[in-house]
């Protein structure tokens, strides 16, 4: 993960094999972005100057606001977290689906054209700024997931019977990933095999 500081001094925290596209200075009356993947924005704020994020399956316009935006190109599922201020949120095409107030999760399945809104604990998505990762209530395999998509890896599950249940599983960015995965194993009971890319190093 890296970390962009815009020509405007919005901070953008970028996770593992996510794209920004950005000018080298905002022009205009809006200032506007393009992500593929996954970031954490603390918007500058610019009460004249709207902050557009666009991203394959939403559009995120704020005026100043500290939010998280997760969507893939290839992914029909979009998802927006709000810490603090307030985001409107529209489809690709610019039409409106929702206002959200801090404390607010929507997860948008662009396929369906479903809008899921959640309430989540701002504590713990603040925690990402700081390079924590918390999952709460979530199956052994999303957590599996998460892990393979942050490290560039590919896990198996070495246990046929793994539990059905869900966990509360938190750790830092920077860890590696064998502490990870020793961890993930105590609390589930489950071993896990690491299997690297090709590429890899």
């Amino acid at each position: 993960h890296s970390e962009v500081v815009l020509s405007d001094g919005t901070r953008v925290t970028l996770n593992a094999s996510s794209r920004l596209r950005y000018p080298t200075s905002f022009d205009g009356s809006a200032r506007e972005v393009w992500l593929d993947g996954e970031a954490y924005f603390d918007v500058e704020h610019d009460a004249k100057h709207p902050f557009d994020v666009v991203t394959p399956n939403l559009r995120v316009r704020v005026l100043g606001t500290v939010f998280s935006v997760r969507s893939l190109r290839g992914d029909h599922m979009a998802e927006t977290t709000l810490a603090e201020g307030a985001v409107s949120l529209q489809r690709a095409d610019g039409s409106n689906l929702i206002r959200l107030h801090p404390g607010q999760r929507a997860i948008y399945d662009t396929q369906d054209e479903q809008l899921e809104i959640k309430e989540v604990p701002v504590g713990d998505h603040l925690a990402l700024s700081y390079g924590i990762i918390t999952l709460d209530g979530v199956p052994l395999r999303q957590i599996a997931d998460r892990i393979e998509e942050l490290y560039g890896v590919k896990l198996r599950l070495i246990d046929d019977d793994a539990p059905d249940a869900n966990y509360n599983f938190s750790f830092q960015k920077d860890t590696p990933i064998e502490d990870v995965i020793e961890l993930l194993q105590f609390i589930s009971g489950t071993r896990f095999e690491i299997l690297r890319y090709p590429d890899s190093d």
